[in-house]
């Protein structure tokens, strides 16, 4: 005779999915990441292999790649070539300081509010992907599970 079938046997692996995650999380925080942070504040490359592997590197790195483009107009103008000295096609520009000179390329960037909400939504959002992906593979593994068990 066959087993009664669990219907909630993929909610509870997706749970248990969740908990794995909330526990390398906590683990990478606490232990993994104070174990390579040198003296001096630095933290070798290689040590982030094991966060990449599991995901959690994604949301803590997510400034490094925001879509910018996606969430903002760019309407700042910035100046990222300026000279005192004039030169062909360069434009009269002034710096903060007040220093007057001329600059070789303006580029069009988001206000820094924008893109402060940008960066934040895309960590928020890295982290439910994180999430659903964990609690995808929890919930496919006991259906993987029930499956074998019911045959």
């Amino acid at each position: 005779m066959k087993a009664k079938r669990s219907k909630g046997s993929w909610l509870n692996g997706g749970i248990i999915g969740l908990a794995i995650c909330l526990a390398l999380f906590l683990l990478d925080i606490f232990i993994y990441f104070p174990v390579f942070t040198a003296a001096d504040g630095t933290f070798p490359q290689s040590a982030l292999i094991v966060p990449m592997l599991t995901g959690h590197a994604f949301p803590l790195l997510s400034i490094l790649f925001t879509p910018y483009d996606l969430f903002c107009e760019s309407t700042q103008s910035v100046c990222t070539a300026w000279s005192i000295d004039p030169t062909p096609n360069a434009v009269p520009w002034t710096i903060e300081t007040g220093e007057k000179g001329f600059c070789a390329n303006v580029v069009l960037t988001p206000t820094s509010d924008c893109s402060n909400r940008a960066e934040l939504l895309w960590f928020w959002g890295l982290v439910l992907l994180l999430f659903a992906v964990y609690f995808g593979l929890g919930s496919f593994i006991a259906w993987l599970l029930q499956r074998k068990h019911n045959h």
